[in-house]
């Protein structure tokens, strides 16, 4: 068997190890686990020594959580995949960066997705899941929501925005249009709605109806007149409708 992939699982829990590995060796037999380790001190040395393709990281750990492991490396050279129980801070910033990530019990399908992902192993793709997981730790170390970044894939490139510099969300049918405070806009293939999930704990941006998202930090005046007309900061006019009037008011007040 030819193999192309070295991977390490770090897992605190002998248990869990385990079962990965069978999962790994039933979903995508070309991975070869080089090592097994239980803490991020072990951690650290086998893949500085081994210099694995793939890292199966597990968040929680006792004596240091998985994102103090990749704190440790200067370069990121490796494909993150991260494995954790739900927490809905974590998942919250896994999907601002776009990186990989599997719940426990882990699905062999969710599996296979995302070893997919990461088959092609060229300079590019590895690049972007670096610069990803760097964003990522920015991420999670942030205290304020607005601080954090959202990663958006521009073709054969990866486009890191300061949720913070988002003036609005525009559906353009399944696809949306995000315009920044520099002028920027930019074309995302994902629908407004999985924006507006995205944005489910973040109560700066707010959904006016079918065809935008708008973050109220950039809202520079409104009407009090039927219909309601928004006015942003780049001098957008925006039409509010009755339904959510009263709830966007409520917020700015």
């Amino acid at each position: 068997m030819n193999v192309n992939f070295r991977a390490i699982i770090v897992d605190d829990e002998e248990n869990a190890r385990d079962i990965l590995q069978r999962l790994l060796e039933i979903a995508d037999p070309e991975i070869e686990i080089t090592d097994a380790c239980e803490n991020i001190q072990e951690a650290y040395d086998s893949i500085t020594k081994h210099q694995p393709d793939i890292v199966f990281l597990d968040v929680q750990m006792p004596g240091g959580d998985g994102f103090e492991l990749l704190k440790q490396f200067k370069t990121i050279n490796f494909k993150v995949i991260f494995v954790t129980s739900y927490d809905q801070y974590a998942i919250q910033a896994f999907r601002y960066s776009a990186v990989d990530y599997l719940l426990k019990p882990i699905d062999i399908n969710d599996l296979k997705d995302a070893l997919s992902r990461l088959k092609r192993n060229d300079p590019v793709r590895l690049k972007q899941a670096a610069e990803q997981t760097l964003y990522l730790l920015n991420n999670i170390s942030v205290q304020e929501e607005k601080d954090r970044f959202i990663a958006l894939q521009q073709k054969d490139r990866v486009k890191f925005i300061k949720l913070s510099d988002i003036i609005y969300l525009e559906a353009d049918r399944n696809y949306s249009r995000i315009y920044t405070v520099d002028g920027g806009v930019f074309l995302h293939s994902k629908t407004l709605k999985h924006f507006e999930d995205l944005f489910v704990t973040n109560k700066r941006f707010f959904r006016t109806g079918k065809a935008y998202i708008i973050n109220l930090d950039y809202v520079k005046e409104y009407t009090k007149s039927e219909p309601c007309f928004l006015y942003l900061s780049n001098n957008k006019e925006i039409e509010i409708g009755r339904r959510k009037k009263t709830e966007l008011l409520d917020l700015l007040r």
